[in-house]
């Protein structure tokens, strides 16, 4: 699993609009031709297109777009007394942040075929050779892992060492992570939450019990980076703003390069900026987010 080499990532997307008709994951044998083989083996087969790329870059700005989504809607909720549902979306908030960072890199995990949920189709893995020849390779993913574990797992491969480079010492905490536990903890605590009886819907059980979870997750969590990251449930929100910072940092870097890109990136950033005001984000996290999408 090797994508675009990290180094090289904003010269590779410079020339990539941020638009397109397609989401490289849903249907994508539909506008690019792959091998027969491709189809069925696990071993990678590659093949070229001349027009993936947009569609693959496009993706990676949707996720970007859902992560930032999420986190505004999770700390409304927790600041409007719907505390469980409001840590979820930290966890998907995160969650999404990891797809897009994946894309980036150049991995994508897509379903060639949506139409079936009864038998649905194998996972396939595509990966970018080379973005500016149009080089990809297929292959068929293993049904060991479910969705979010492949994920997850593909993000600290891919990551894992970025924080040794000059200006992303800051992401740290969230790619230099080596026990397979802790690289899984907020999928645990997302799936207690939601699912296992006395984790959460406190807001059910204890109204006196929810308002104090409230009013200890409606602070301003990031401003203790360092207590709030061992949490079980703070680290949700602070951990899901610096996946998303990290996007955002890579989108900046790209528009950087004065391609294509650059001409699109402040209307981006525009868009990203009235989803604050649109869905209610409470302060103080509208301020750091301002912050980091305006940079």
């Amino acid at each position: 699993m090797d994508g675009i080499h990290f180094s090289i990532l904003p010269t590779s997307w410079r020339n990539c609009t941020g638009f397109s008709k397609h989401f490289a994951s849903e249907r994508i044998e539909q506008y690019v031709s792959f091998p027969a083989e491709g189809y069925n083996t696990r071993s990678p087969t590659p093949f070229k297109s001349p027009r993936l790329s947009e569609s693959l870059f496009f993706e990676a700005r949707h996720y970007t777009d859902r992560a930032l989504y999420h986190i505004i809607l999770g700390k409304w909720m927790i600041c409007n007394s719907r505390p469980t549902w409001g840590l979820v979306s930290f966890y998907y908030s995160a969650f999404f942040s990891v797809q897009a960072a994946i894309r980036l890199h150049g991995t994508f995990f897509v379903k060639v075929n949506y139409d079936s949920e009864t038998n649905p189709p194998p996972t396939h893995q595509l990966d970018v050779v080379n973005l500016l020849e149009g080089r990809y390779q297929i292959r068929q993913v293993s049904k060991k892992r479910g969705e979010h574990q492949r994920v997850w797992a593909a993000f600290y491969q891919l990551f894992g060492t970025v924080s040794s480079r000059d200006d992303w010492a800051m992401f740290r905490p969230i790619t230099a992570i080596s026990e397979d536990e802790e690289r899984l903890a907020e999928m645990h605590r997302r799936h207690l939450l939601n699912y296992v009886p006395g984790h959460g819907y406190v807001e059910l059980r204890s109204p006196r019990d929810a308002d104090a979870w409230c009013t200890k997750l409606s602070a301003d969590l990031p401003a203790d980076l360092a207590h709030n990251i061992e949490d079980d449930d703070c680290q949700l929100e602070v951990r899901s703003l610096l996946r998303l910072t990290l996007c955002l940092k890579l989108f900046n870097k790209i528009a950087k390069e004065g391609g294509a890109y650059s001409k699109h990136h402040q209307a981006i950033k525009e868009l990203r900026l009235g989803y604050l005001d649109r869905f209610e984000c409470p302060e103080p996290l509208a301020k750091r987010l301002r912050s980091i999408i305006s940079e």
